[in-house]
């Protein structure tokens, strides 16, 4: 597993937050991002990638981070495909080599994107409501079944508490903030894919639409 150096600058509400929230955070950004990524990654990038359902805590956490992920993907030149597997398949795929080749070969897939979901945590403190979100995403390469990419992400931090109401729509719409911090921090390990190579993934109107775009 190698570690990267990637640190995101986190804006702050207006409402005073800990001080030791503060430094946790500070001291975070020395952190280094453990991931790791393949020679067959580096020589062969993936272009058309499947999301399987989110693995772990429970269905609203894992529609929240499939959400987050496919504009995720796209940002970085990929193209993400959201199909309508069920849970059990999915997670018997998740290191199987023969089956993610197969289940690849059959959708036109590049390779297979697994989420697991560590840490799923809301916690009612006196004057704040404190999150933990961890994730670990897993890569599979759909020519070979073989692991290409693998990256986890933790964070931890709080909200100030505005009255009960405050309370009640936490648990999902303050989540996602937290989700997207996690998915920005662990991709930023993850290459962008590479201009040059669209030509040959989408073909040459769609390559020539592109670079119109760019010129806008």
């Amino acid at each position: 597993m190698k570690y990267g150096s990637t640190c995101l600058q986190k804006s702050y509400s207006i409402f005073a937050i800990p001080i030791f929230l503060i430094s946790l955070f500070v001291n975070g950004c020395k952190a280094k991002i453990p991931y790791d990524i393949s020679s067959e990654f580096n020589n062969n990038p993936p272009y058309t990638i499947a999301l399987m359902p989110a693995e772990g805590s429970g269905e609203d956490a894992q529609r929240i981070f499939i959400k987050v992920l496919a504009p995720k993907l796209k940002e970085k030149g990929y193209n993400p495909v959201i199909l309508p597997v069920a849970k059990l398949e999915a997670e018997g795929l998740r290191g199987n080599k023969e089956d993610i080749v197969q289940f690849a070969n059959t959708h036109n897939l590049d390779a297979v994107l697994f989420t697991h979901i560590e840490e799923w945590e809301k916690r009612n403190l006196k004057f704040y409501i404190s999150f933990k979100v961890k994730a670990d995403f897993e890569m599979f390469a759909g020519s070979s079944g073989e692991r290409i990419w693998e990256s986890n992400n933790r964070v931890v931090d709080s909200t100030k508490k505005i009255g009960i109401e405050m309370a009640r729509i936490a648990e999902q719409r303050y989540f996602e903030p937290y989700v997207q911090r996690v998915v920005d921090v662990s991709f930023a390990t993850l290459p962008d894919f590479p201009e040059e190579d669209i030509f040959n993934k989408m073909g040459k109107g769609s390559y020539d639409w592109l670079n119109k775009k760019k010129k806008q």
